[in-house]
Order: structure tokens, then sequence, then C-alpha cells
């Protein structure tokens, strides 16, 4: 590196500790602090100083809760072309069911906000990893064993839906999951 690399890099002023605190605080409380400040000097009178605060207070949760959802909304986006079935599986040993449930709730929730026109009848399906399945005594169903049931169910669920799905549907996903037909030469 040379001299005067290193003179630049050394004469950038990194952002003051109070700027950056400035920063993290809420703008409800920059406001609450000015309408108090406003009400000590009694440039404003308490009764109008008080509803300003609990109306700015409410109006910045609203535009908070407004963001909140603007964003799920655009991160389910990508869940709005999901047209087949949606197998919800471990992804390691140790994902117990109650972590299944939830993901799947959550697939289910993010397909009703994209505004995926089959968010009712798309299925989702739970396959948590159990790691004994038929007692103690019996042998254990390992990780390699579970990833291969795994997929054969999803292509089960693949054949069963082309099957039930809307016929609207139907060439779009047998297109899109079955294989290409070969051509003879």
């Amino acid at each position: 590196m040379s001299y005067e690399q290193k003179n630049e890099i050394e004469a950038v002023q990194p952002t003051p500790k109070a700027l950056e605190y400035i920063t993290t605080v809420s703008p409800i409380v920059w406001i609450c602090g000015v309408l108090l400040g406003l009400m000590a000097f009694g440039a404003l009178p308490v009764s109008v100083g008080v509803f300003l605060c609990v109306g700015a207070f409410w109006y910045v949760r609203h535009i908070d809760a407004q963001r909140v959802l603007e964003q799920q909304r655009a991160a389910a986006a990508s869940y709005v072309n999901v047209k087949g079935p949606v197998m919800v599986c471990s992804v390691n040993p140790n994902e117990g069911i109650a972590s299944i449930n939830a993901r799947a709730d959550e697939w289910r929730e993010n397909l009703k906000l994209s505004g995926n026109p089959y968010w009712e009848k798309i299925p989702i399906i739970k396959f948590p990893y159990t790691p004994i399945l038929y007692g103690s005594s019996q042998l254990s169903f390992g990780w390699n064993e579970y990833l291969q049931a795994s997929d054969s169910k999803r292509h089960s669920a693949n054949m069963e839906w082309c099957e039930k799905c809307p016929k609207e549907l139907r060439d779009e996903f047998k297109s899109a999951v079955l294989p290409a037909p070969k051509m003879e030469t």
C-alpha cells in the first residue's frame, strides 16, 4: 500500500457516536420531545400538546404497521407463481414437528399474502423427520433414507396433484413438472 493510499484511509473520519445515536432514536421520541419542549416554554397548551403526542404516536405506529405489511407482501410476492404441492420437510435431524407446522403455516400465509389465486387449493404436505419409525427395538430411519423418502413423497404428491389440480392450471403444471417427451429420430 502506498503512502498516499494510507493517508487517504486515515483521512476518512468516522461518524461521531452522537450522530449515530441520533439516527437510532425513534421518530416518535423526537416528536414528543419537541412537543414537550413547546409545552414547557408555554408555546403550546398542555391539552393540545398531549393530544398531538397521542396523535403522533398513533400515526407513527400506523405508518410502521403499513411498512411491515408492505415488506411482508414484497417478500411473499415470489409465492404468487407457486402452482404445485409444497413439501415442508425437516432441514436437519433435530428439527421437530412444531417447527414443521410453523413453516407450513408460514407457507400458507405467504401464498395468501402474495395473491396466489390457488392459495387455498395448493396442498402443503408436512413431512417431519422421525428417526424411530416403529419403536425402539426396530431399526432407525437414517437421514439419507429420510431424504430419499421425502423426494419420493414429493414425486407422488406432484403426480397426484397433476390429476386433481384445477383444469386451467393442469397444462402449465404438467409442462413444468413432468419430463419432456423423448423425440424419436
